[in-house]
């Protein structure tokens, strides 16, 4: 089974995937040079210029994993750009509790494959965040739920809480301080 183990990044382009080392257990099988066409039938991997694709000769996103099903796609790491370097308008979340509140959990069965499992439905989702699902084509129909990007929610909504359990606390220490005098 080949593995990506290696991905030499552009200094001067950010993010900029310049080669890619694919191995086949522990020697190594092909370095590919970025920015060219480049295809490997065997392991299907193919790209677009910008886009790779695995088990798919016409990626659609920066990389698309085909392998008939929603979720067998996975990483050891993912890190996502975010140095306020590359942000404008930024605005504090309020009202985070409130959101996390109607938001639910729920258990399930994948229609495909029967195996349960749990997480959240995309389309009650996008009603209360829209910024972290994604839609089909149309618009209209979500796809995914992008988990990471609620941390920034559960992280104000935890905030929100410690805030009104300090009052809570202090209330309760005024309370009984007074009536031990």
């Amino acid at each position: 089974m080949n593995k990506i183990i290696r991905k030499i990044f552009s200094p001067s382009n950010l993010g900029a995937v310049i080669a890619i080392l694919i191995v086949t257990g522990a020697t190594a099988r092909a370095a590919i040079p970025a920015y060219k066409s480049w295809l490997i039938q065997g392991t299907n991997l193919y790209t677009t210029g910008t886009n790779v694709g695995i088990g798919t000769a016409n990626p659609t996103n920066i990389l698309t994993v085909v392998q008939n099903s929603a979720t067998d796609p996975i990483a050891d790491a993912w890190t996502t750009y975010s140095s306020k370097r590359w942000k404008e308008n930024i605005i504090l979340i309020t009202g985070a509790l409130e959101k996390v509140k109607k938001l639910q959990g729920v258990y399930f069965n994948w229609k495909e494959t029967g195996n349960h499992d749990l997480g959240m439905i995309a389309e009650e989702v996008g009603k209360i965040i829209p910024e972290v699902v994604a839609y089909e084509e149309n618009g209209i129909d979500a796809k995914s739920i992008d988990y990471a990007r609620l941390t920034a929610l559960l992280v104000e909504a935890v905030k929100q809480l410690k805030a009104e359990n300090d009052s809570l606390k202090q209330r309760i220490e005024i309370i009984e301080a007074s009536a031990i005098r």
